[in-house]
C-alpha cells in the first residue's frame, strides 16, 4: 500500500456546469483561472492519494478533505455537491480531482457536515491513474 499526504496551499471549486463532456486536464487549469480561491480554515486542507489492490487489480483512492470555522449557507452547500472539479495548488504540484479515467465514468463524490462551530468538506474518487 502506498500512500501520500500533501499539503495543500490554495485550490478551487469548479462548478460541473462549466465542464463540457470531454473537457482535458489543461483546459480546467485554464478554466480554473477565472475562478477565485475557496475560503477554507488554513492549514485544514489536505490531499490523500493511496494505492489499493483489490481481485479485480489496482487503483488509486484519492481524498481531499478542509474544513472552516464557520456554518456553510444552504446555498454554499448546494455549490459544494455540484463541484465536477477541484484544482488543488500543493507546494510540489498542481493537482486536477476530476472523474475517475478516460472513460469519465464515475464523477467526483462530495459530503459536506456541518455544525454551529465547524463546517467539514470531503471530495473522494477512485481512478486508476494517479493524479
Amino acid at each position: 500500500m502506498n500512500s501520500e499526504w500533501l499539503d495543500v496551499q490554495s485550490f478551487k471549486l469548479i462548478p460541473s456546469e462549466h465542464l463540457p463532456k470531454g473537457i482535458t486536464r489543461n483546459q480546467i487549469l485554464d478554466l480554473a483561472e477565472s475562478f477565485s480561491p475557496f475560503e477554507h480554515t488554513i492549514g485544514t486542507a489536505k490531499f490523500i492519494s493511496e494505492k489499493k489492490t483489490v481481485a479485480a487489480g489496482e487503483f488509486w483512492s484519492h481524498e481531499f478533505q478542509f474544513t472552516s470555522t464557520s456554518y456553510v449557507t444552504e446555498f454554499d452547500k448546494q455549490f459544494i455537491k455540484k463541484t465536477g472539479a477541484v484544482v488543488i495548488y500543493t507546494d510540489l504540484r498542481t493537482l486536477v480531482m476530476y472523474q475517475n479515467d478516460i472513460f469519465s465514468n464515475a464523477p467526483l463524490v462530495s459530503s459536506v457536515k456541518s455544525n454551529n462551530e465547524i463546517t467539514e468538506v470531503n471530495f473522494s474518487i477512485s481512478s486508476l491513474f494517479v493524479l
